[in-house]
């Protein structure tokens, strides 16, 4: 018996969602550095996109530097939809350049993990050691069959 199972891609990738291109540049070696490759665009480009497009990434990453509500925080509530409605396509990570504010409490609900003064070197490979570990496809042995078992 041939159990289905999905066509393996060759390299997983992450959607970064970041204004600050020195954060994302270090993120994509992080993720290169794991094997995987990622896609960098600016949070006003995620709010003109579809959520749709967010099925093509294995997970999305949301920086949130220390300007972010300076800069988003008229529109939080907004933007919690566009989260809440990327999150229904993909896994959604939330990486604070510093320390977590309560004014994102609601979007906590639509991550899958949050991650705080992710931006100190360490603290940034660990966060994306636990997001690969976590979106990471393991195939079992199991799944697969000799040819000689069909004879």
């Amino acid at each position: 018996m041939i159990l289905a199972s999905k066509p393996l891609q060759s390299k997983s990738k992450a959607l970064v969602i970041s204004d600050n291109l020195t954060t994302a540049s270090k993120i994509e070696t992080e993720f290169s550095n794991a094997g995987w490759s990622i896609e960098n665009v600016s949070t006003h480009l995620m709010m003109k996109q579809g959520s749709f497009s967010a099925r093509n990434y294995h997970c999305i990453l949301l920086v949130i530097d220390a300007d972010f509500l300076k800069r988003f925080g008229s529109i939080i509530m907004e933007m919690g939809a566009i989260i809440k409605n990327y999150s229904l396509h993909s896994p959604i990570y939330l990486m604070f350049e510093d320390d977590y504010y309560p004014s994102f409490s609601s979007w906590q609900h639509h991550a899958k993990r949050l991650f705080k003064s992710a931006m100190h070197q360490q603290n940034l490979w660990d966060a994306i050691q636990k997001i690969v570990r976590l979106e990471s496809e393991h195939v079992p042995s199991t799944a697969f069959f000799s040819p000689m078992d069909s004879i």
